[in-house]
C-alpha cells in the first residue's frame, strides 16, 4: 500500500496545493475529510458529517438505504456544506460490498504467483471472479534464505464488487470529483 506522502506526490502539478478528499458513505452518515500538502506537512483543511436520516423521511442515526438521487444529493450537500473544494478524492468502499482473507500459496520464491493467487480466491471468494475486481499483496516479503525449491507464501486477498464498484464511480462523476481510487475501509 502506498502511503499518504506517496499519494500527495502524485497531485504535484494540483493548482489546489495537493488537497485530496476522502469521503465515507455509510449506513446512517457519509464522512469526508479534505487533506492537503503544505510546504511538505499533510494537513487537515476541512471535514464534515451529513446524516442520511433525513434524506429518507428516517430519523437522525438511523441505518436506511438512499436511493442513487437520495445518496447525490446528500454527497452534494455534505461537499457544500463543507467548503470542500478538492476534485481528487479516494473512496472507502465498504466492508458489506468487499472480501479480505489471507491465504498461503506454494511455489518458488522468485516465482511469480499471479496465477495461483487467483487459484486460491476462487476457492475462497464465494461468488465469481467475473463479478469483483481483485487484488493482492504478498506478506512478509523480508529475503529468506532458504534451500527448498517451493515455499508457502502468505498473500493478503481482497475483491470489490464491481456493482459496488460502479455505483460509486457514477456517483462521485455526478458530483465532479475525479474517478476515485477506492480502498476498503478497513485499510482506509
Amino acid at each position: 500500500m502506498k502511503s499518504l506522502t506517496d499519494f500527495f506526490q502524485g497531485f504535484s502539478n494540483s493548482p489546489l496545493k495537493q488537497a485530496v478528499v476522502g469521503i465515507d458513505i455509510g449506513s446512517s452518515s457519509i464522512k469526508l475529510v479534505q487533506l492537503e500538502s503544505q510546504k511538505g506537512v499533510v494537513t487537515l483543511t476541512t471535514y464534515g458529517e451529513i446524516q442520511l436520516g433525513p434524506y429518507a423521511n428516517s430519523d437522525v442515526g438511523q441505518s436506511i438505504v438512499l436511493n442513487a438521487k437520495q445518496e447525490q444529493e446528500a454527497l452534494v450537500d455534505v461537499l457544500r456544506e463543507s467548503a470542500v473544494v478538492a476534485k481528487n478524492a479516494v473512496f472507502a468502499m465498504p466492508l458489506t460490498s468487499s472480501f479480505v482473507t489471507n491465504a498461503l500459496v506454494e511455489a518458488d520464491p522468485k516465482a511469480d504467483i499471479s496465477a495461483l493467487v487467483r487459484v486460491e480466491a476462487r476457492k475462497v471468494i464465494p461468488i465469481s471472479l467475473n463479478e469483483v475486481t481483485l487484488d493482492w499483496a504478498e506478506m512478509n516479503l523480508e529475503e529468506k534464505e532458504t534451500k527448498k525449491e517451493s515455499v508457502k507464501r502468505e498473500v493478503l486477498i481482497a475483491a470489490i464488487q464491481n456493482s459496488a464498484l460502479e455505483r460509486f464511480r457514477t456517483l462521485m462523476q455526478f458530483v465532479g470529483l475525479t474517478v476515485p481510487p477506492t480502498e476498503i475501509e478497513c485499510f482506509s
